[in-house]
C-alpha cells in the first residue's frame, strides 16, 4: 500500500491533540451563554469538556506533529474532529429531553451544519439551547475545518483537499510560493465573521427580532438550517427572509473569493460568475417547482418556490413552506439540486458546482476527441469522477438501506440527499418517528457528507492503520 495511505495511531493522536482549541471554542461560549441565561442543565454538560479540551490544548500545541505525517493521517485526523465535536457539545440535548440516539442525531446535524432536527417544539426551549444549536452550526459550517487544517503540518495540501477546506484554495499554482496556512485561515475567518455580523445587523433592521436575527444569522451564513422557530422562516417578515437567503448565497461562494477582488479583476469576475450560476440554477429550479405545483392543482407562492429552491441549492435548509406537502416531482427537483450544492471552499455542502463544471468539460472533451491534446480545466477530472462515483455509489447503498427499513422510495431518496449533502430540508421522515436504523444511517450519512466520504472510507479501512 502506498505510504501516503498509511495511518499510524500515535501520529494521528498527536494531530488530534493539536485540534483541542477548536473544541474549546465550540463548548465554552455556549456554556457562558447558558450561565447568563441561568440554564444550568446546559452549562454542566459543556463546562467540563470546555475546561478539559483547553488543558489538552497546551501539550497538543507545544508538541509539533511529525512533518512526515501522511496524507491519510492528516485527512483521518480532520474527519475524527467531527465525532469529537459531537461528543463534547451534545450533552445538553440529553438534559433537554432528547434520547441518547436523538441527541447524537441532533449533535451531528449541528456540527456538520446540516439542519435536520429531532426537536418537535424548539420554541419552548431556552435561549441558551437555541444558541448552542446555532453555535454548533456556525462552528461546524466553516470554523472546524478551517482551523484544523491550519494546524496541520506544512505540506498537507492533499489532506486539505480531502477534508474540503479552501484554506489553501487561493494559495497559487504549483511551483509558486504558498502562503502560510495560518495566515490564510485568519483571512477567511475574518470574512466569515464579517459576513455573519452584517447578516445579523441587516436581518434585525429588516424587522426580525434581535434574538431571531442572531440565531438565524449564525445558521444562514454557515448554510446550515437550524431555526429557533418551529416553522423555519415562514413566520418571519418577507424582507428578513430575503436578507437571510441573500447571505446564504454569499456563504455558498468560496470565502477566499472575497479576498481575490481586492487583488485582481479576474477575482471579481470569478465571484460574480459563481453567484450568477447559483442564482440561475435556483431560479430555474424555483420556476420549475412553481409550475409543477400549479399543474398539480396544489399551487404555492412564487416567492416560496424560489426560496426553497435557493435553500436547496445553497444547502441551507430554511423553508417558508411545508416541504412534505410538495408534489413528488417538486421534491425530486430539490433532491437533484441539493446534490449540486455551492462552491468549493464555501460553507455549502453538496458535490459542488465547480466539480459538475469539470465533469461537463471532461465529457465535452471526450466527445470532441480532444483528450489527448488537452485536459479540461476546472480541476483534475479523474479525481472528480472518482469522487462523484463514490457519492453516487454511496447514495444507491444508503437509499436502498432506508427503503429496506420501510420508508417510501421518494422519502428515502430525499432524506438521504438532504443528509449526505448537509442541507437540512426534510420530507417529513426526520421530524417523525424514525426507526433506530434510520437514525443511525442518517447520522453517519451527515458525517460522511461533511468530510466528503474519502477520509471516512480511509478511517474504516483496516489495511490503512499501523500501530
Amino acid at each position: 500500500m502506498p505510504p501516503s495511505h498509511e495511518v499510524r495511531v500515535r501520529r494521528t493522536l498527536v494531530l488530534l491533540l493539536r485540534f483541542m482549541p477548536v473544541l474549546t471554542l465550540l463548548t465554552l461560549p455556549p456554556a457562558m451563554v447558558g450561565a447568563v441565561d441561568a440554564d444550568w442543565s446546559l452549562v454542566w454538560p459543556l463546562l467540563p469538556f470546555g475546561v478539559l479540551t483547553a488543558l489538552l490544548s497546551l501539550p497538543g500545541l507545544r508538541r509539533k506533529p511529525a512533518q512526515t505525517a501522511t496524507t491519510a493521517e492528516n485527512a483521518v485526523a480532520v474527519a475524527l474532529v467531527f465525532p469529537l465535536a459531537l461528543l463534547v457539545s451534545s450533552g445538553p440535548h440529553l438534559t433537554h429531553g432528547l434520547s441518547l440516539l436523538d441527541a447524537a442525531f441532533e449533535g451531528m446535524s449541528g456540527v456538520t451544519a446540516t439542519g435536520l432536527t429531532r426537536y418537535a417544539d424548539i420554541e419552548t426551549q431556552s435561549f441558551a439551547l437555541k444558541f448552542l444549536r446555532a453555535w454548533q452550526q456556525w462552528i461546524g459550517g466553516y470554523v472546524i475545518v478551517t482551523l484544523t487544517v491550519a494546524l496541520l503540518p506544512r505540506g498537507a495540501r492533499k489532506a486539505q483537499e480531502m477534508a474540503e477546506s479552501d484554506v489553501a484554495d487561493d494559495a497559487g499554482d504549483e511551483g509558486q510560493d504558498q502562503p502560510d496556512l495560518r495566515i490564510r485561515a485568519r483571512q477567511v475567518s475574518y470574512v466569515y465573521i464579517a459576513l455573519t455580523l452584517i447578516c445579523i445587523g441587516l436581518t434585525s433592521a429588516a424587522g426580525v427580532s434581535v434574538e431571531n436575527a442572531l440565531l438565524h444569522g449564525l445558521t444562514s451564513v454557515s448554510t446550515a438550517g437550524f431555526s429557533p422557530l418551529n416553522d423555519s422562516l415562514e413566520s418571519l417578515p418577507q424582507l428578513g427572509t430575503v436578507c437571510l437567503m441573500g447571505f446564504a448565497l454569499l456563504g455558498a461562494i468560496a470565502l477566499s473569493d472575497y479576498l481575490r477582488p481586492l487583488l485582481s479583476g479576474e477575482g471579481l469576475r470569478k465571484l460574480l460568475a459563481v453567484a450568477g450560476a447559483l442564482l440561475a440554477l435556483s431560479a430555474a429550479a424555483g420556476g420549475l417547482i412553481y409550475w409543477m405545483q400549479v399543474r398539480a392543482s396544489a399551487p404555492v407562492a412564487l416567492f416560496d418556490a424560489m426560496q426553497v429552491a435557493m435553500s436547496a441549492q445553497t444547502t441551507t435548509g430554511f423553508s417558508t413552506l411545508s416541504v412534505p406537502e410538495l408534489e413528488a416531482s417538486s421534491k425530486a427537483v430539490l433532491a437533484v439540486i441539493m446534490y449540486i450544492g455551492g462552491d468549493v471552499g464555501s460553507t455549502a455542502g453538496g458535490i459542488k458546482l465547480a466539480r459538475f463544471v469539470t465533469l461537463a468539460l471532461f465529457v465535452y472533451a471526450l466527445l470532441g476527441h480532444r483528450m489527448s491534446r488537452q485536459t479540461p480545466p476546472g480541476g483534475d477530472a479523474g479525481t472528480v469522477l472518482r469522487l462523484i462515483g463514490f457519492w453516487i455509489g454511496l447514495s444507491v447503498i444508503g437509499c436502498a438501506g432506508l427503503i429496506a427499513v420501510g420508508h417510501a422510495p421518494l422519502d428515502a431518496i430525499f432524506e438521504w440527499s438532504s443528509s449526505l449533502n448537509n442541507v437540512g430540508l426534510t420530507s417529513g421522515l426526520s421530524s417523525g418517528d424514525m426507526p433506530v436504523a434510520t437514525r443511525l444511517i442518517l447520522t453517519f450519512c451527515m458525517w460522511m457528507g461533511r468530510v466528503e466520504i474519502l477520509a471516512v472510507l480511509l478511517l474504516f479501512r483496516p489495511a490503512t492503520w499501523r500501530v
